[in-house]
């Protein structure tokens, strides 16, 4: 069995991950997106934001045993 992989794109390119998630025969839970233009977020909402990010990829590879 292969090592759980988790796709990471910005919300620009959500649909075209999905896709070929889906072409490949992945889940398409396995993508995490993040928003474009998030490298204009202020500090404190760019932190909140990565937290949120590692939380859903931790909980992914959680699911992924």
């Amino acid at each position: 069995m292969g090592r759980p992989t988790i796709l990471l794109g910005t919300s620009e390119f959500a649909a075209k991950a999905r896709a070929e998630l889906q072409t490949g025969g992945v889940s398409d839970s396995r993508f995490v997106s993040v928003p474009q233009g998030y490298e204009r977020l202020a500090e404190g909402a760019f932190a909140a934001l990565v937290d949120d990010v590692v939380r859903r990829i931790v909980s992914l590879l959680g699911s992924a045993a």
